[in-house]
């Protein structure tokens, strides 16, 4: 199975500062992948690292670290960016970016 994420790191090859996730089929398709994914994710939401999950993927089970109910309907489109900065008060932003119809309408940040 091909993973699609990308490490940023310290310099010098140090740790991982900041980990961008591009959500793949398997990562929503039920089964063993969604949950392996989750478990990933729970790691790194429990250490310093910045998380970046970014989901262009239309359908399967939602993944990201962002509870779904708690996006305004204004905001709901097809794709989802969630980047949780380890070091803010504020854990995790969502921003969900709608179809190319809707994007002049609505596209922005919640908290």
């Amino acid at each position: 199975m091909t993973e699609n994420y990308i490490e940023i790191r310290e310099h010098g090859g140090g740790r991982v500062i900041t980990g961008i996730e591009f959500l793949s089929p398997a990562n929503k398709a039920g089964g063993e992948g969604p949950k392996q994914y989750l478990r990933k994710q729970r790691e790194i939401l429990q250490s310093n690292t910045n998380l970046v999950e970014i989901d262009f993927l239309r359908s399967g089970q939602q993944v990201i670290a962002f509870p779904e109910h708690r996006i305004p309907p204004q905001y709901r489109g097809d794709y989802l960016v969630c980047v949780r900065c380890a070091w803010s008060e504020r854990t995790r932003e969502a921003l969900r970016f709608a179809t190319a119809r809707q994007a002049s309408r609505h596209t922005g940040s919640v908290t």
